[in-house]
């Protein structure tokens, strides 16, 4: 077990935190997962239909065919 309220040096705080993730890795890794998880796909999701747009912004602009900008659209062609 660990003493959380414990002087210490720089290097045993990196020590001590590599031997708490260690220790508390299984839980850690859960509590990432149902926490940072769900938002982390949704993120990634958002910035693919993001890119895809301006790319295809691009390619209307590259090509002459850009006659107004419309709203984003969650779908594909």
């Amino acid at each position: 077990m660990i003493q959380l309220f414990q002087q210490r040096d720089f290097g045993d705080k990196i020590n001590v935190t590599f031997q708490y993730i260690t220790q508390n890795f299984r839980s850690l890794s859960l509590a990432l997962l149902y926490i940072v998880g769900p938002v982390a796909l949704l993120a990634g999701i958002a910035s693919g239909v993001f890119q895809s747009n301006m790319l295809d912004l691009g390619n209307r602009a590259k090509n002459g065919t850009l006659t107004q900008i419309t709203p984003l659209r969650l779908s594909t062609r």
